[in-house]
């Protein structure tokens, strides 16, 4: 059951005294069966130990609601949270270049990834088009071209007539190729270095569009990834406080089971699995196994790439038949117990009650109200 916090009202003029009686409430009487009181001797409903005159109330000066009896579907509310979510965000770096030192072609780079693409740390995903570091690359490798030809040459030479000897000016070239090599290798690394390479594992999550356009401001993302561990886990209601935990009521979970969940605009299937921290964590666990750890673990079906976050979880709970719910906004909280202000003769007196499942607006009051009570909505 959610917590509903209104110390706000303490201070509210129309309730003045409420602070003196909370010293009072402790000692209200409770009832023990639900939806019943003593309707021939209402003052017996009250304790005798609150002073009805510090608390009374006008039915003009008060919104009121009536308590309700009937069958009512309870549902459950839980957060998912992705594990292992990691985002990496990459931006462009230019310091060190000139305008000079682009190609003249005009555009600024080639963009080689798009939203959902997957990638392994060291690809690159946006390659800008250096001019000298091109014409650098150019230029060694048609040196290396040409010794590779001399040395063909040279070769031939040397098969046509045994008395030639090219031994030396191969090894020169051999020499030459493995410098031309070397080089290569340390301009692609400088390249690499001012290209945009994706340091982790990932999923593309954003792309600006003005790299399509051939521009971009430094300093601004152009570039997100994502990464997690491929399931998402939440607290187990059936072993958590579900006030601390933001649940509404507690529910089991079982291996296999199949949820509706949203986030934002999306929506998705979350399939409950077993726990896959463990290194035998899929072994021996069977569809329909009730989870009983602290972790309730799920992957998302049909979602491989991106995901979201946070995603709300909602299932219904059985329904609950020919019970007294009431609007959630009449209860006070005080001490971890619930009151609400009952209306006896123009009067609003604070009445124990307990408290069930929250369904939606409404909360289902096992024990202190009955159908047809007049209850004051806090403000």
């Amino acid at each position: 059951m959610v917590k509903f916090i209104i110390g706000k009202y303490f201070n509210r003029r129309k309730i003045f005294h409420r602070v003196i009686l909370w010293g009072f409430l402790s000692s209200v009487i409770l009832f023990s069966s639900a939806c019943s009181f003593n309707s021939e001797n209402p003052e017996e409903d009250m304790d005798p130990l609150v002073n009805p005159r510090n608390v009374i109330y006008s039915s003009v000066e008060h919104n009121t609601t009536l308590v309700q009896k009937g069958d009512i579907t309870p549902t459950f509310t839980g957060g998912l949270t992705l594990s292992g979510y990691q985002e990496e965000v990459y931006y462009m770096d230019l310091s060190d270049m000139s305008a000079s030192d682009f190609d003249t072609s005009g555009d600024l780079g080639e963009l080689l990834v798009s939203v959902g693409d997957k990638v392994s740390a060291g690809d690159t995903m946006y390659s800008f088009n250096i001019g000298k570091l091109n014409d650098q690359i150019e230029e060694k490798q048609e040196a290396k071209e040409l010794a590779a030809l001399d040395i063909q040459h040279y070769q031939n030479l040397m098969a046509q007539d045994s008395s030639l000897d090219y031994s030396e000016e191969i090894k020169k070239l051999n020499n030459d190729i493995k410098l031309a090599d070397t080089y290569i290798s340390d301009i692609k690394k400088k390249k690499s270095e001012i290209d945009i390479v994706a340091r982790v594992d990932g999923y593309v999550s954003y792309v600006d569009i003005s790299l399509l356009d051939g521009w971009v401001t430094e300093g601004v993302p152009v570039i997100r990834t994502v990464k997690d561990d491929g399931y998402y886990t939440m607290k187990n209601p059936i072993n958590s406080n579900a006030e601390e935990e933001g649940f509404n009521t507690k529910r089991e979970f079982h291996i296999g089971e199949v949820f509706e969940g949203k986030s934002s605009l999306n929506e998705y299937k979350m399939e409950v699995i077993p726990d896959p921290t463990l290194e035998d964590g899929n072994e021996g666990a069977q569809s329909g196994e009730l989870v009983t750890s602290d972790e309730v673990y799920f992957k998302s079906l049909g979602q491989e790439t991106i995901k979201d976050f946070k995603i709300n979880l909602y299932t219904e709970l059985p329904e609950k038949k020919n019970v007294c719910y009431v609007e959630k906004s009449a209860l006070v909280e005080y001490n971890s117990e619930y009151y609400v202000y009952k209306e006896k003769d123009g009067q609003f007196l604070p009445v124990k009650v307990k408290v069930g499942d929250l369904v939606g607006l409404y909360v289902i009051i096992e024990e202190g109200l009955e159908e047809g009570d007049v209850v004051s909505l806090s403000e």
